[in-house]
C-alpha cells in the first residue's frame, strides 16, 4: 500500500500553502470537476437505495395490517367452527392454530 497523497489533499495543500502555478489551478480544477461529478453519482445511488428503502418499509407495514387483518379473520372463523360444528373431518382447524400460534410469536 502507498502512502501518496489523494491529488484533492495534494492541490488543496499547494493552494493554501503555495503560490501555485497555473498547471496546478487547472489540474485542481480538473480534480474539482471529477470530484463534483463522483458525487453526483453517489448521491443519485443513495436516492436511489433511500426510495427502495421507503418503498419496503411501505410494503412492509402494509403487509403487517394485512396479516394482522388475517389473523383476526382465522380467529374469528375458528370460533365460529368450534360453536358449529361438531365433528372435524380433516386438520385445517390443527394448522390454524399453528399458523396464529407462528403468527403471534408463541411457536
Amino acid at each position: 500500500m502507498t502512502d501518496k497523497q489523494p491529488e484533492a489533499l495534494l492541490y488543496a495543500d499547494i493552494l493554501a500553502n503555495k503560490i501555485p502555478s497555473i498547471e496546478c489551478l487547472e489540474k485542481a480544477a480538473a480534480e474539482l470537476r471529477r470530484l463534483h461529478e463522483e458525487n453526483q453519482q453517489w448521491q443519485e445511488k443513495c436516492n436511489t437505495y433511500i426510495q427502495i428503502h421507503d418503498a419496503v418499509v411501505k410494503d412492509n407495514d402494509r403487509l403487517y395490517a394485512l396479516n394482522a387483518e388475517l389473523v383476526e379473520a382465522l380467529k374469528y372463523m375458528m370460533e365460529w367452527q368450534v360453536k358449529n360444528v361438531n365433528k372435524w373431518h380433516n386438520s385445517a382447524y390443527d394448522n390454524a392454530i399453528e399458523a396464529l400460534a407462528k403468527a403471534e410469536g408463541k411457536e
